[in-house]
């Protein structure tokens, strides 16, 4: 059965956290074309998706890849083998959808010719909107995917951002954790409202988080969990496998 892709990109661009936006798009990719298709984003996806960053048509791009066997990457979609994330600084940079990806004009390769034999499908486009972000300036190598439908939205939001402020850069070093942040979903809305993201250098270290040996005390834990009766929606391991670099 095919496999689902995810465009992301958030982890890493330094951004006013009050106005970032990033769209996750997922998609799936034929079992035994997946090596394929991560060299074709390797070696054409990267290079077009720093073109579009470095004329400003959005701020940022991330590939990622779901570690397998661990976790079911719903409520994104059922089949889902890698993210796209895009980052835009504002709605208007959005809207505007002025990112081309001209394989043919920079390779001499149409999409469809570097595409051959490659099923790609998507379940669609999710909006989100950048709430806070704590990074450190390394990006890591893994990223954990948290959602959540709290019981009281603005309260976990305000809880989250009260623990958080306590994520010093030798707090999270401590714990190897290298990115941070909360985000509100835009579009669809009949999902869980509510995103996190923490990002870290090793497996050991995001096994270790979901253990409950992290930088959020048990205390803390126990506050954010009065937020979340059913607990969280979906929790879901990514490698990062590839990202553009900032423009300034």
């Amino acid at each position: 059965m095919k496999k689902v892709f995810l465009l992301l990109l958030i982890f890493t661009t330094s951004l006013n956290a009050q106005q970032g936006l990033f769209v996750f798009h997922p998609v799936s990719v034929n079992d035994n074309k997946l090596s394929e298709f991560e060299t074709i984003q390797l070696d054409y996806g990267k290079q077009l998706a720093q073109d579009n960053v470095n004329n400003g048509s959005f701020e940022g791009w991330i590939l990622l890849k779901k570690v397998r066997g661990i976790g079911n990457p719903e409520p994104l979609t059922n089949e889902i083998d890698y993210i796209w994330v895009h980052l835009y600084k504002n709605s208007k940079q959005l809207a505007d959808k002025a990112a081309t990806w001209p394989y043919e004009k920079k390779f001499g390769k149409t999409r469809s010719e570097i595409y051959k034999g490659i099923d790609v499908e998507s379940p669609g486009q999710f909006y989100y909107k950048i709430e806070k972000q704590i990074q450190t300036g390394n990006q890591g190598k893994f990223v954990l995917l948290n959602w959540c439908s709290p019981n009281d939205l603005a309260g976990c939001m305000k809880k989250a951002d009260e623990i958080s402020s306590r994520f010093t850069s030798d707090k999270m070093a401590k714990y190897g954790m290298t990115d941070w942040g909360m985000a509100t979903r835009i579009i669809p809305q009949n999902k869980p409202p509510l995103f996190f993201w923490d990002s870290y250098n090793t497996m050991e270290e995001v096994l270790d988080h979901l253990m409950f040996s992290s930088i959020v005390t048990d205390k803390e834990k126990a506050e954010i969990g009065e937020f979340l009766p059913n607990g969280w929606d979906n929790r879901v391991i990514y490698e990062i496998l590839a990202s553009t670099s900032s423009s300034y």
